[in-house]
């Protein structure tokens, strides 16, 4: 093994050392091995090893590819190129979710830095106290993979953290049900609100103007699920967004992400008209009810989940003319809520963890028609820029 040799990065963005900088000493790479800080690879294995297969048949799509510069991962719908500020000595593959796990194990336990040592057929890993091997992929599996890299930063339509927080409020109602692909991501219309629905609920969310922003080429965009879900809550480190063919790619300050788009057109026009209808139903009349929002309406909330039979979660509601009744099963379990009641007194019965999650996330006030189960209830932001509707359990 030739000495070591000690490397430079000047890649600017890496979460961790916002400046960019890199000693000398920060690096050290021998012709097989590469040693480098935990807590700088730890951001970067964990969001790339996100984007490999968990399930595919294709073993390669489980690994994680280290060339050169960059981290790269291919799930088979989508896609990340991570700008690493090393240089790997040389290539290989080592599956992600393992590599991932025990980086963040090492982190959690204080480990400072970690060593990645190339073998014929294993990758050897040390760390602290810890040694250990990962398989490597045989270089003639590699064909799998899609080395895609990003489009040009002038191509790409800016968006700010305001943008995602708008777009997050519209994530409580993507569908999960994988035979309706058409409801399994959030619709960016082309004036730049977002719509979801799962069939049971929708919302409509209508950013200020100063994070309000129209898709890429102007036209309606459906932003998959698949891709939400494997960024996390690193979304709102995106700041870029661009289409490329079937796909959308999202760029970070040094690296990039891409999902491909649904192939399914999402039913906007049903949805939208079922939420002004409910708006205009609450200006017309009907009964408003705001109970108090916090920790303890969600302690109740759930205890009353634990009796609710899924999938439908059964809760009855009870409107009197200052409290909020709910009920699971008649007598089994009962809460009863003070609040203020204005309109007719009534019952209705809803989705318990819909009920929950809308008043947690949109308005602990909801308003509806009693008297007509077919009447969902409607839900208003203190912002007023989200509605938010759920359709009501009939008998």
């Amino acid at each position: 093994m030739p000495d070591s040799q000690t490397v430079s990065g000047s890649r600017a963005g890496l979460p961790g050392n916002p400046t960019g900088v890199r000693h000398q000493e920060d690096f050290l790479m021998t012709s097989e091995s590469l040693t480098v800080p935990v807590k700088d690879l730890l951001p970067i294995v964990t969001l790339t090893a996100g984007f490999t297969a968990k399930r595919d048949l294709v073993p390669a799509l489980r690994y994680v590819y280290f060339e050169g510069g960059t981290l790269r991962a291919f799930s088979g719908e989508a896609g990340s190129v991570w700008r690493s500020p090393w240089t790997t000595p040389t290539p290989f593959a080592v599956p992600g979710e393992m590599l991932a796990k025990i980086v963040q194990s090492l982190a959690d336990q204080g480990v400072e830095e970690i060593s990645l040592t190339r073998r014929e057929q294993s990758l050897g890993v040390r760390a602290g106290a810890f040694k250990g091997q990962l398989p490597l992929l045989d270089e003639t599996d590699r064909s799998a993979f899609v080395l895609r890299d990003p489009p040009d930063r002038a191509t790409c339509t800016e968006v700010t953290p305001e943008f995602w927080a708008a777009f997050d409020q519209a994530t409580i109602s993507v569908g999960q049900d994988e035979t309706k692909s058409m409801l399994r991501g959030v619709y960016w219309s082309a004036s730049g609100n977002f719509v979801t629905t799962d069939g049971a609920r929708i919302t409509v969310v209508y950013p200020p103007a100063d994070a309000r922003v129209v898709p890429p080429d102007k036209k309606p965009l459906l932003v998959p699920d698949h891709l939400l879900a494997r960024l996390g809550t690193r979304r709102s480190e995106v700041s870029g967004l661009a289409l490329d063919g079937g796909s959308l790619w999202c760029l970070l300050d040094s690296g990039a992400v891409w999902g491909s788009l649904l192939e399914a057109e999402f039913p906007a026009a049903r949805p939208v008209a079922i939420v002004k209808q409910a708006r205009n139903g609450r200006k017309a009349g009907g009964t408003t009810v705001s109970v108090p929002s916090g920790p303890m309406l969600d302690l109740v909330l759930d205890r009353l989940l634990l009796f609710a039979e899924p999938p439908t979660c059964r809760i009855d509601g009870k409107v009197t003319a200052d409290t909020l009744v709910l009920s699971v099963g008649g007598t089994t379990a009962q809460e009863t809520l003070p609040a203020v009641v204005k309109g007719p007194e009534g019952g209705f019965a809803i989705n318990g963890k819909f009920l929950k999650e809308a008043m947690g996330r949109v308005s602990s006030a909801f308003s509806t028609s009693l008297d007509n189960p077919m009447v969902p209830l409607y839900f208003l932001s203190e912002s007023r820029q989200v509605e938010h509707v759920i359709l009501r359990l009939i008998d």
